[in-house]
């Protein structure tokens, strides 16, 4: 397994608990025990996971889970609570956790969750790559070209990207404009959103 899972706890029981339960399964864990330090530590290890405890000494968890979502968002955060109201788990799911775990809990339960969390981020972690190649492939930097009206076009069609309108590309057979609407496409913010049915 590539990168580690990283576990910000302040009970150092919980902590040796974790990690050897995650360890037996094969996982890389690194610990910290405050939120100041779990979030260098996620900017200098690249977890792929994190088991994050609501109740840090320096600030609650959710703040920490915020802050991490908005940075990385291919990091799965793992809720580890023991006396938080139902209302302020659904409020951490809704910021961008990926599940919860309540303590004191049980290996096997540890285990799935964390295992569920490091498949998503390994997953979302491809789609991100397959996003850039398909950008490579499709986007902007396709078109060549170092004229005025190109580089005009190109200005064009990057503003069209950024923004949430529809487009609609006119002009003659021939002239490019699949080739606009696929680059338009490719650079765009929604490439990796899917339409229902």
């Amino acid at each position: 397994m590539d990168r580690p899972i990283l576990v910000i706890d302040d009970d150092p029981d919980l902590l040796r608990l974790v990690r050897f339960e995650l360890e037996r399964e094969g996982f890389p864990v690194e610990v910290s025990t405050s939120g100041a330090e779990g979030e260098q530590r996620v900017s200098e290890l690249r977890p792929r996971v994190v088991l994050l405890d609501l109740g840090l000494p320096d600030v609650h968890g959710s703040e920490v889970l915020s802050r991490l979502t908005q940075r990385e968002p291919d990091l799965s955060v793992v809720i580890l609570t023991a006396d938080e109201s139902p209302e302020e788990v659904v409020r951490c799911m809704r910021i961008g956790a990926t599940d919860y775990v309540v303590k004191p809990f049980d290996g096997p339960r540890l285990t799935t969750s964390v295992r569920n969390a490091w498949e998503r981020s390994r997953l979302q972690s491809r789609l991100v790559d397959l996003s850039d190649e398909l950008r490579g492939r499709h986007g902007l930097q396709r078109l060549l070209g170092d004229s005025q009206p190109v580089r005009r076009a190109v200005e064009l069609l990057q503003r069209a990207a950024a923004s949430d309108v529809t487009v609609l590309l006119g002009g003659e057979s021939g002239t490019g404009k699949e080739v606009a609407a696929r680059a338009i496409h490719a650079e765009s913010p929604r490439r990796t959103t899917t339409n229902g049915p």
